[in-house]
């Protein structure tokens, strides 16, 4: 093998250190290059060349994000009208069957890809006409007037709520509808 071969070092340059690969030993310091200055009209332009490319780099990137999220709001919107056909197609199936598997005292069916919940809401009375159910307070249920004459139905005592459920056909004479108990079906696959 040749001598000369045999003894050369395999020298790296690290953080502009020279480093003997074999030793980890520092050889010596690089020399560094001379950094580039605007020191005359041409470096000038060269650098406005530059800057003015990047601007126009960020500025077609914008152009193309832009693009794209218009793409995807339309992409979405796509997805929630088949989302909305599957629940107009399939939420009355779905909660018959869910209902037919639930689990005895469980008010929630659960799948691996979603779940069927079904909840009670109570009767309770809304207001249809603002006026009417205003006559009707001022002489029947003043504590259910807000000074500033809005009919809080949330104050409506509660006897003269059971009453209005009693007797439904009293509260549009009030300017009231009772809304009958219903049960609500919520249907969700845990992706928001």
């Amino acid at each position: 093998m040749d001598q000369s071969l045999e003894n050369k070092a395999v020298i790296v340059e690290i953080d502009g250190y020279r480093i003997d690969a074999e030793t980890g030993e520092v050889v010596s310091i690089a020399t560094p290059k001379p950094q580039f200055t605007v020191s005359d009209e041409s470096a000038a332009e060269w650098v406005l060349e530059r800057m003015s490319v990047e601007d126009a780099e960020i500025g077609a990137l914008e152009a193309r994000r832009a693009a794209l999220l218009q793409n995807m709001e339309a992409m979405i919107g796509d997805r929630k009208r088949r989302l909305g056909y599957l629940h107009f197609r399939f939420d009355n199936e779905l909660a018959e069957y869910a209902r037919q598997h639930l689990a005895k005292g469980k008010k929630t069916w659960t799948a691996p890809f979603g779940s069927v919940a079904f909840r009670t809401k109570p009767a309770n009375v809304k207001v249809t006409d603002e006026e009417k159910a205003l006559e009707a307070a001022r002489t029947r249920w003043p504590e259910a007037i807000k000074t500033t004459e809005k009919f809080l139905i949330a104050s409506l005592p509660a006897a003269a709520k059971a009453m209005l459920l009693e007797n439904p056909d009293e509260a549009p004479g009030a300017g009231l509808e009772v809304v009958p108990e219903v049960e609500t079906i919520s249907i969700k696959t845990g992706v928001s």
